[in-house]
């Protein structure tokens, strides 16, 4: 199941086809042909086997203005967050579909926050014989610390991308807060979206920042993300609590507990949980 900070990484691409480029060019090195435009195009890569192949992003750049145009160059985004072998035989599948419906180039972009699988992601690929194909990565040692404001502001992607990777770097934070106004289309989007993916103490400095208890989630998507991960953050505690004082649970209430999504409900069971003798206790009035 992808994670926050999976969905948050591919999210970037599709707000903004542009980003997988820019990642290509500027940290991958990789030129590209001469383009008229780009778009974000259909993830689905399955070719006539039953099996379903779907990228974390397919971004195709073309010759003409319009989505109509001869394609110049296909990118397919994969967000990888530790390694996987089973990548081996997907990436090369997502390849070869992508390049017979495009009849153009096509280059498998890897975008890694972690070392350890931003290593393992750039091993090429060996098809057997001479064949072999090498995904493009982009690792936390490719991804520069944006402190510069004005920089954040230019390229917001790319700020937010620095912010996950370098997210101990106060001033990287500092510099990724310039960019939540409104003059900046998907800032309010990102401002909600890094918050579902920060460690806590980078979260903390950043929310000070942001003036925390007046800030809410205004995209839909942060929205499901963040409501989300507080919900699943406020069971794990309420569960820990009553295992911790030694208060045994039924199936039937651990089940309550975990697909209770009232974030209130759960903050008052919890409150319950400190000096409750029972679990009943803890559901008290609620029944």
């Amino acid at each position: 199941m992808p994670t926050y900070l999976h969905e948050a990484l591919a999210e970037l691409v599709r707000q903004q086809p542009q980003f997988a480029v820019d990642l290509v060019t500027d940290l991958g090195g990789v030129p590209v042909p001469d383009y008229a435009s780009v778009t974000l195009d259909s993830p689905d890569l399955t070719e006539t086997t039953p099996i379903e192949q779907r990228a974390d992003g397919v971004v195709t750049l073309h010759h003409d203005d319009g989505d109509d145009g001869a394609a110049a160059l296909g990118i397919i985004v994969e967000v990888q967050l530790e390694p996987d072998y089973k990548k081996h035989y997907t990436w090369p599948a997502y390849l070869v579909s992508l390049r017979n419906r495009l009849k153009a180039p096509v280059v498998v972009l890897v975008i890694c926050p972690r070392p350890r699988t931003a290593r393992w992601a750039a091993r090429p690929i060996h098809l057997g014989g001479n064949s072999r194909i090498e995904p493009l990565v982009i690792g936390p040692a490719d991804v520069p610390a944006i402190t510069d404001p004005e920089v954040a502001r230019g390229h917001p992607e790319l700020a937010m991308l620095s912010a996950i990777t370098h997210h101990e770097n106060h001033a990287v934070l500092d510099a990724l807060f310039a960019t939540f106004t409104p003059d900046i289309e998907r800032s309010y989007m990102y401002a909600d979206l890094i918050r579902t993916v920060l460690p806590d103490t980078a979260r903390t400095y950043l929310e000070q920042l942001m003036s925390a208890p007046t800030w809410q989630p205004k995209s839909d998507f942060a929205r499901e993300y963040f409501n989300k991960g507080k919900v699943e953050d406020r069971a794990e505690a309420l569960l820990e609590v009553l295992a911790t004082r030694s208060i045994p649970v039924t199936d039937e209430a651990r089940r309550r507990i975990t697909e209770c999504t009232d974030v209130d409900q759960l903050k008052e069971w919890f409150r319950r949980a400190i000096t409750a003798a029972t679990v009943d206790e803890v559901f008290g009035a609620d029944g």
